[in-house]
């Protein structure tokens, strides 16, 4: 995931320089497959990006429940809010300290969130709506 963009593109979101860009992966609870990320930390607020390629069925309904329980996961108190906004589905999700996107294009789901001490979470809607777009796009 850090293939799809730049420390450039990056830091006018986290607001400073960046102190340090870490690729990881772990297990994801909802799918029960690989999740890759990586993390773009500045001084006080991070974002990260994550992916997780599903091995449902396209139609199915465990397809269409993984893409709400992903965006619900990160916080049981987040405000998820579904739009049509990116990609096949897509939710734009908020909590005290985060907010982000989650996409669906078939068979990928991604999360671009932002998080640690952010401030007004609607403040980095647009520049979170821009980076998602650009990774919809390189993907196949």
């Amino acid at each position: 995931p850090c293939d799809f963009f730049t420390a450039t593109d990056a830091e006018p979101i986290v607001g400073t320089a960046l102190i340090d860009i870490t690729p990881g992966s772990d297990f994801d609870e909802v799918t029960g497959g690989p999740l890759d990320y990586c993390t773009y930390k500045g001084d006080d607020v991070a974002l990260v990006i994550s992916f997780v390629r599903s091995n449902t069925a396209k139609d199915s309904q465990t397809w269409q429940d993984q893409l709400s329980n992903m965006a619900q996961a990160t916080d049981s108190e987040a405000i998820v809010t579904e739009t049509s906004d990116l990609g096949e589905r897509s939710f734009w999700s908020v909590t005290e300290n985060s907010a982000g996107w989650f996409v669906a294009k078939y068979p990928y789901v991604f999360a671009l969130v932002i998080g640690g001490n952010i401030g007004y979470s609607e403040d980095y809607r647009e520049d979170l709506t821009t980076l998602a777009q650009k990774v919809l796009d390189a993907l196949p």
